[in-house]
């Protein structure tokens, strides 16, 4: 059960005055999380450029080319917003509920983007510049295009109806049911008509793999009342739903679905979910639903 363990451990780290700020402090000290690897930064540009591949098939060049960028839970690393800048992209809006960058980390992130895009296999517009040192962070980003705010209720509310498209990647999984659903139709209200939002994350939670070695599909057998009484808090929490419930959330918020692809689970998944104890409330899934991986879609503002 180290998972629950580590669960109660952030629920009480969270009540203390500064926790999280201890909480991020470890982070970058000990385990290392949060360091920027070109592995890491490798991985985040190909999430990118999913997304502006699909924008490319399915948006006009002069769209694109006008269009604002908002990416919705920001991070540790600006990799993204970086790529859509070197992909063309002029205005990009980067907000969190919690500030974590840094010019430093900017600097860093041009630093090392510069290095890692001529061996990669794609076509960018320019190379970010690399920020001079020791400015605040609006200046730093300002040569980017970038703005960024973490809370970004007060910029939500004043370019509310003029984004372009928003990306979310693997930050819808750590929001419930009822925050998705104000999320949702928060971005939809950024959006502008014919506006998109593009997500992509995994449809499992890191959990598992805390708590057995041999079944992926451990948090199932719980039922929704222990799994937020002992896995909810300000710092770590994973929902436990499937693909139908964001198709489901979306069409709530007036999105029309352009794209849903969802990367199934292979053949030892499936025997592994037939061995696990799952509980009565995921019935209402099947299988293959159960069993997927990963998600990407991309939905439309009419």
């Amino acid at each position: 059960m180290k998972w629950i363990l580590k669960s109660l451990a952030f629920q009480g780290l969270s009540r203390i005055p500064g926790g999280q700020t201890i909480y991020h402090a470890t982070q970058r000290r000990l385990t290392g999380s949060t360091k920027l690897t070109e592995a890491r930064l490798t991985l985040k540009i190909e999430h990118t450029l999913r997304y502006w591949q699909w924008l490319e098939a399915n948006t006009s060049a002069g769209w694109l080319a006008q269009a604002s960028h908002l990416d919705l839970g920001a991070g540790w690393f600006p990799v993204m917003p970086m790529t859509f800048h070197a992909l063309g992209i002029s205005q990009q809006y980067l907000v969190d509920l919690t500030p974590h960058i840094t010019p430093e980390i900017v600097v860093e992130t041009a630093e090392k983007f510069r290095a890692v895009a001529p061996r990669l296999p794609a076509k960018f517009a320019r190379l970010p510049v690399i920020p001079a040192r020791g400015l605040a962070l609006p200046e730093t980003f300002k040569p980017l295009g970038i703005v960024y705010a973490a809370p970004y209720e007060e910029l939500a509310n004043r370019i509310a109806g003029s984004v372009g498209f928003v990306t979310a990647t693997s930050a819808l999984f750590q929001m419930d049911r009822a925050t998705l659903q104000m999320v949702f139709r928060k971005v939809h209200g950024l959006l502008k008509p014919g506006g998109c939002f593009l997500a992509q994350h995994f449809l499992r939670q890191p959990l598992d793999s805390l708590d057995s070695k041999t079944s992926p599909f451990y948090s199932l057998r719980y039922s929704d009342r222990f799994w937020e009484s002992f896995t909810k808090s300000p710092m770590m929490y994973y929902n436990r739903l499937k693909a139908p419930d964001y198709c489901e959330l979306l069409q709530e918020a007036g999105f029309q679905l352009a794209c849903l692809e969802v990367e199934p689970g292979k053949p030892e998944d499936f025997a592994l979910l037939d061995q696990a104890r799952i509980n009565p409330i995921f019935a209402r899934y099947t299988r293959e639903e159960l069993a997927a991986r990963y998600l990407f879609f991309a939905a439309r503002k009419s």
